[in-house]
């Protein structure tokens, strides 16, 4: 996938967050390609999306940051790793990978994926992150604590 643009900065309240402009041009190289619904022109709409939804729900948070290592950390080693997470959710998707084993070893795209969500929520810990909105995504502090049995206890309780 050819990549956009470069740098870019993002405004969050009153912090300006240098970024890398991640979200790749619309191709056919795409795994969603043949399936994606929005517009197939400039920059991937799945990706741009994403990204914007991604600076909304971290705003309050950001803002907190004082020092740019922190500000450097989240543009350029956070919001990349949130793409390239998404990308490998979006190839998940594409080949509609239904089986985590293979024979006796875990699909890789899912290990990626694990290794990334572990990647990001050791940083957004380290940045004391916490995404504003999102129950169980890396850096909320309300995610049960990685206890045994909470997620299928919160399946099983009644809206």
């Amino acid at each position: 996938m050819a990549i956009a643009g470069g740098l870019t900065s993002t405004k969050f309240a009153n912090n300006s967050i240098m970024s890398l402009d991640i979200a790749p041009l619309c191709s056919e190289d795409c795994p969603l390609h043949d399936t994606c619904t929005y517009q197939k022109v400039g920059r991937c709409r799945v990706h741009v999306r994403y990204l914007n939804d991604l600076y909304r729900n971290l705003n309050s948070t950001v803002e907190k940051f004082k020092c740019d290592e922190d500000k450097i950390r989240f543009g350029l080693h956070i919001i990349p790793l949130y793409s390239q997470l998404l990308t490998f959710k979006m190839y998940e998707s594409a080949f509609n990978i239904k089986d985590v084993m293979l024979g006796n070893k875990v699909h890789p795209i899912y290990r990626e994926i694990r290794e990334t969500i572990r990647t990001l929520d050791s940083m957004m810990k380290d940045l004391k992150l916490q995404v504003k909105g999102m129950k169980g995504v890396p850096g909320n502090a309300n995610d049960g604590d990685g206890s045994y049995g909470y997620y299928e206890k919160l399946m099983n309780s009644e809206v």
